[in-house]
């Protein structure tokens, strides 16, 4: 698929061989790929909303791959399952397969979550897959999940993660009361 080839060449684009560089670089012109500040992201199916989270994530996902494939990240398939982002299936399949790499691993995740992103494209689900991420060890998940969130418009509350989108002005709210407690 395009979005198989697409990842592909940013892991070459990666390696310290020039050529190989050169010639993964073509390929994503090829493929209609555009730079976009972090990492490269598809022209073809993201949306022109900078701040669509299916767009965001994918901003990301070249440095999440190499936090995630870090030794301190091997709670997060657990994590993510906890929290309703992976089925228990792909978080046994990465746990049980022997052979698989880190990177192979991370990659797994992050294409389930990119998965779910597609199919519903919600600010929730990449909200949720932000805590998990500010739970772990790893430093840059940590930052990687702030920078996302804030673009996201959450707010950090001390107790959890917020959506600033879904607060009432209404002080005596539900929602409000909890958020404050």
């Amino acid at each position: 698929t395009p979005e198989t080839l697409e990842t592909f060449c940013l892991v070459v684009k990666k390696q310290e061989n020039q050529g190989l560089k050169k010639i993964a670089g073509k390929m994503l012109k090829e493929l209609g790929s555009i730079q976009d500040g972090v990492g490269l992201v598809s022209s073809r199916n993201l949306t022109t909303d900078s701040k669509s989270p299916l767009t965001m994530f994918v901003r990301h996902m070249c440095e999440m791959l190499d936090a995630i494939s870090d030794p301190d990240t091997e709670r997060l398939p657990n994590d993510l399952t906890s929290a309703n982002l992976i089925p228990y299936s792909i978080k046994d399949d990465l746990i049980s397969t022997k052979g698989l790499s880190r990177y192979q691993k991370a990659s797994k995740l992050l294409n389930e979550i990119e998965r779910s992103l597609r199919n519903l494209n919600t600010p929730e689900i990449l909200e949720k897959f932000c805590v998990v991420l500010k739970k772990q060890e790893n430093p840059a998940l940590k930052r990687m999940a702030g920078e996302m969130l804030k673009e996201l418009g959450s707010i950090q509350d001390g107790v959890g993660l917020v959506s600033s989108r879904n607060l009432t002005s209404d002080l005596k709210s539900p929602l409000n009361i909890f958020v404050r407690h």
